[in-house]
């Protein structure tokens, strides 16, 4: 069973602020401004592949219904959607229009807009979403559903899109592995 990717709160966020993780090279944290009363702290695994200087004021697409999870010590709040080639060599972040308004909705189209409060960890929702959503030949990006009908994920009435990249998955594989990373750290500790 394919679920609804209305579930996803996805929304527009603005980088405001975005510095090297001070106990890992692969990470940033970044400040992000996406429509709450205060801005998030999102840990991404992003350094080694979009230089830090590029990050500041920029416009992304955000996951913000993830629940909170440590990333070497410091809290992320939210999850930056990108798109990469097969091998990881390659990624961009998903663009949405230029002066998007941050907390704007991001919605697929032919789906109503439904966000739970928190993706249920154990329901692994996310995981059976994310391996349909990919960017087309035009860069577009969207989801697929269990018909092979494919969506396109805008804001307002504009699509959201990878800038260079095509035929790509849209993922958290850098996320992911950084939780490979943390859970292997916890599991050789000695207890």
């Amino acid at each position: 069973m394919t679920h609804n990717p209305g579930v996803l709160d996805l929304r527009v966020g603005l980088i405001a602020k975005a510095i090297q993780h001070p106990d890992a090279d692969n990470l940033y944290v970044l400040t992000i401004h996406c429509g709450d009363s205060e801005p998030r702290t999102v840990v991404s695994g992003l350094a080694k592949h979009i230089p830090l200087e590029t990050m500041q004021d920029r416009l992304v697409i955000l996951l913000c219904n993830l629940k909170p999870s440590k990333f070497r010590g410091i809290t992320s709040q939210a999850m930056v959607l990108a798109g990469s080639d097969s091998t990881y060599t390659k990624l961009e972040l998903v663009e949405p229009p230029a002066k998007t308004l941050p907390g704007t909705p991001a919605i697929f189209d032919g789906h109503v807009r439904a966000p739970l409060a928190l993706l249920p960890p154990k329901k692994k929702l996310w995981e059976q979403i994310q391996p349909k959503l990919r960017a087309n030949a035009s860069g577009e990006v969207g989801w697929t559903d269990e018909n092979g009908v494919w969506w396109v994920l805008r804001v307002g009435t504009c699509i959201c899109k990878l800038p260079t990249l095509r035929e790509v998955s849209i993922n958290s594989q850098l996320n992911i592995n950084i939780d490979k990373c943390e859970k292997r750290a916890e599991s050789t500790k000695k207890y």
